[in-house]
């Protein structure tokens, strides 16, 4: 199939090694799906999008992948799971893409999995974190970057698993994705930490916080510490009346996000000393691949990148991996490369279990402080892996996992 002028032209100006000889039909591209809640979830996929245009600007520059230049199909799926059977539909006919990649929040993800399933088409995950996605739903056409929720709540519990208070409250999104947190979190304080008093545990609808009601059924209750499980739209609110009716003064707060991404401007005015998930690159100085991929994000947007950016960045390098691997972008042989694939990240070398096909690749968790400006920033950061907080001696495996 011919490429439009305008394609041709672009590839031109991005791929030298194609420019030659400019009376030859250029050579075919190789399409990537890409299904993202561009309107639902924007502050997280402006970010993600970003950070995978900057890495197939590079791939192409770099000759592209068997010779041939890496398209992007990219479509919205509004945060609908509804929308994913149709726009499957499309990538695998119309489109023809050899991978889909998507989406944000864990129902559409799951929604899409089960549509790339029904047309043994690979799919690669940045988020949607629901144990189920890889374990209950789990298939071999389904890979994911970011740690399970299991993984995640052990992580957060981590943080304050030493912490000399002992009356918490916890308040949690009413998803399934927060369901799945809290419950590992009592199963954490169970085990570990038996001596923890929960004195308050909040459901909030999902993008319908009333956070006045919240902040004060906290302020009666008077915990000592909060484990929060929000995520935009609802952090915002949540942080701003509870900065405005005192509910964190000398309360220790461990939260899912902690990123600018999330609270927007509020980050500049955020509390101090709430410990949880961030990635702030402009203070991490990471391996020297990290480095790297920041002076580019920044060449190419005048900003530093976020959590999201370095996700996107991932996904495409890692497919052309996938790719190149396979020797040729016909979906069941790339699905083959991906299962247990090693590949790059800005956080260093990784790769897929086999047991599930979950990355290796981590979260980034701090500590909200302020610089000599005043300027918020994360202080005592550390990359933590998945796999240090799953599988434990004493966790019991998902049947399907054991004859997958």
């Amino acid at each position: 199939m011919r490429l439009s002028a305008a394609l041709f032209a672009l590839l031109l100006s991005v791929s030298p090694a194609w420019a030659g000889d400019q009376s030859a039909t250029p050579p075919s591209t190789i399409k990537i799906g890409d299904i993202a809640s561009y309107t639902g979830w924007a502050n997280y996929a402006e970010p993600y999008r970003k950070g995978w245009q900057l890495a197939l600007k590079e791939v192409n520059q770099e000759g592209g992948v068997l010779g041939r230049p890496l398209e992007v199909v990219s479509r919205d799926d509004h945060g609908s799971p509804s929308d994913t059977s149709l726009l499957v539909q499309e990538m695998v006919g119309d489109q023809d893409v050899s991978v889909i990649l998507g989406s944000m929040a864990s129902n559409v993800t799951l929604a899409l999995s089960q549509e790339c399933l029904k047309n043994h088409i690979p799919c690669v995950a940045p988020y949607g974190a629901a144990d189920r996605l890889l374990w209950a739903d789990g298939h071999p056409y389904i890979f994911r970057l970011i740690p399970s929720s299991t993984a995640l709540a052990r992580i957060m519990f981590d943080q304050i698993k030493n912490s000399p208070k002992k009356r918490w409250a916890i308040v949690s999104a009413q998803y399934e994705f927060g369901q799945n947190m809290v419950r590992i979190i009592h199963e954490e304080i169970k085990r570990l930490r038996p001596d923890i008093e929960i004195v308050s545990e909040q459901w909030v609808p999902w993008k319908k916080i009333q956070a006045g009601a919240v902040i004060n059924a906290l302020n009666s209750a008077k915990p000592e510490g909060i484990f929060l499980c929000l995520v935009t739209p609802d952090l915002a609110p949540f942080v701003r009346e509870g900065i405005k009716r005192k509910a964190f003064d000398n309360v220790q707060v461990v939260s899912y996000v902690l990123q600018r991404q999330d609270v927007g401007e509020l980050y500049d005015i955020f509390p101090q000393g709430w410990v949880g998930f961030g990635y702030d690159s402009h203070h991490i100085e990471g391996p020297p691949q990290h480095k790297v991929f920041v002076d580019a994000y920044r060449r190419e947007y005048g900003e530093y990148p976020d959590d999201a950016s370095a996700r996107g960045y991932t996904l495409i390098k890692l497919v052309a991996t996938a790719i190149k691997k396979a020797g040729t972008p016909e979906r069941e042989a790339v699905k083959d490369a991906l299962t247990g694939l090693p590949f790059d990240t800005p956080f260093g070398t990784t790769s897929f279990r086999l047991m599930d096909n979950q990355a290796h690749m981590g979260v980034w968790s701090g500590e909200v402080a302020k610089d000599d400006h005043g300027k918020t920033y994360m202080k005592n950061t550390a990359y933590i892996s998945g796999e240090s907080f799953w599988p434990r001696p004493d966790d019991t495996m998902p049947t399907q996992l054991e004859t997958r």
